[in-house]
């Protein structure tokens, strides 16, 4: 008869070498060793299995993205003040939130594009995503623009 720990061995993802030298029901905790990077992890094999990559490392990964992602917008803030340095429909040149007029998630490589900003009024800006949404395009910007020029 197959061990438990042979069973387990043959659920485990491929990346993954087992630590734990006991093993009775799906509630029991198991250490596992991920590789390449040799971050051990202690969970049921429900939350092992399912895996791809260690989570470890998943999470390191998604918190430096975070981290670029929210320099990369300060940067875009940055030029987009040199840039503009007020809102075309408010002329408040202070407190001003940065629109990137082609999506960051679509056009990745227009975020620091001076050409893809334009500074609003944080009130404007949300008006702006209230009505159009976070996929409004430039004719959509251009729309509210001369909409709020027309009838303010």
């Amino acid at each position: 008869m197959e061990s438990n720990i042979s069973k387990i061995k043959k659920l485990l993802p491929s990346q993954v070498s087992l630590i734990s030298k006991r093993y009775s029901n799906r509630s029991t905790r198991i250490s596992v060793q991920w590789n390449p990077c040799g971050h051990v992890q202690t969970a049921t094999i429900g939350h092992i299995s399912n895996k791809t990559s260690c989570p470890i490392c998943h999470q390191i990964e998604y918190k430096r993205l975070q981290i670029e992602s929210l320099n990369l917008r300060k940067q875009a803030h940055n030029i987009a003040t040199k840039f503009w340095g007020k809102c075309p429909i408010s002329g408040r040149t202070k407190k001003l939130t940065t629109h990137h007029i082609l999506p960051v998630h679509s056009h990745p490589d227009l975020i620091l594009d001076p050409n893809n900003l334009i500074q609003l009024a944080p009130f404007l800006h949300k008006e702006l995503h209230s009505k159009y949404g976070y996929d409004c395009t430039s004719a959509d910007l251009f729309h509210f623009i001369t909409s709020k020029l027309i009838t303010d």
